[in-house]
């Protein structure tokens, strides 16, 4: 007979790999960020050592370019590993659910009740 087929799928193995190819994009634009931090935390020691005056409030502009590069890819490869959207309908996912199992809220049914206690003290009410 036929062998049942082990492993993933080839959808899933595509799937897969491209979550694989998501994670390594944010990781490289996460990287790019720390270098980027680095680089800014050495220019400012080295201003530091050189008793350089001037404006060292803002790192050189190399850094600032890597850093904002370096969040673009990061947000792409997030953008890139978000899952499909929904649709936007109103009862797109409930309109195969019944009514009463919408309505339905079992933390607030409640069983034990002071019906029973009443019964007991007014034993002429009828139920």
């Amino acid at each position: 007979g036929d062998l049942p087929a082990s492993g993933p799928s080839r959808g899933e193995r595509v799937v897969e790999d491209a979550m694989i190819h998501t994670r390594l994009i944010t990781w490289t634009g996460m990287l790019v960020v720390a270098h980027a931090v680095y680089s800014a935390m050495h220019y400012k020691f080295l201003v530091t050592e050189a008793n350089i005056k001037g404006d060292m409030d803002m790192p050189p502009q190399d850094v600032v370019i890597e850093l904002g590069v370096g969040f673009l890819i990061s947000l792409l490869g997030t953008l890139l590993s978000a899952p499909k959207l929904k649709p936007v309908r109103g009862g797109y996912e409930t309109m195969n659910q019944s009514f009463d199992s919408l309505d339905a809220r079992p933390d607030f049914m409640l069983f034990n009740h002071r019906g029973s206690l009443l019964k007991k003290r007014f034993p002429t009410m009828k139920s």
